[in-house]
């Protein structure tokens, strides 16, 4: 299942996976798992301006707050998927 969000407004993914248990059998929110993918960046050399530019940006990457975190959810019953991406 595929939650979304808008800017305003505030998670809370165990309420929706509670509600959906409500609605369907078989569902049981104490045990439910949740996926995450991360993106991990590796600088490569560049000019300058560019190199600047992908600086702020893996800074802004790093300091961005995990979404476990963000979301309140146990970290017991989070599966996070990485990758690695050269800028």
């Amino acid at each position: 299942m595929r939650v979304r969000y808008g800017f305003m407004e505030r998670p809370d993914p165990e309420a929706v996976v509670r509600q959906l248990a409500a609605q369907v059998s078989g569902i049981d929110p104490p045990t439910c798992t949740y996926g995450f993918h991360s993106v991990h960046l590796q600088l490569e050399p560049s000019p300058l301006p560019v190199h600047l530019m992908a600086e702020l940006f893996a800074f802004m990457q790093r300091n961005a707050i995990d979404p476990q975190r963000y979301f309140h959810l146990p970290p017991e019953r989070v599966i996070e998927v990485g990758r690695l991406v050269e800028i």
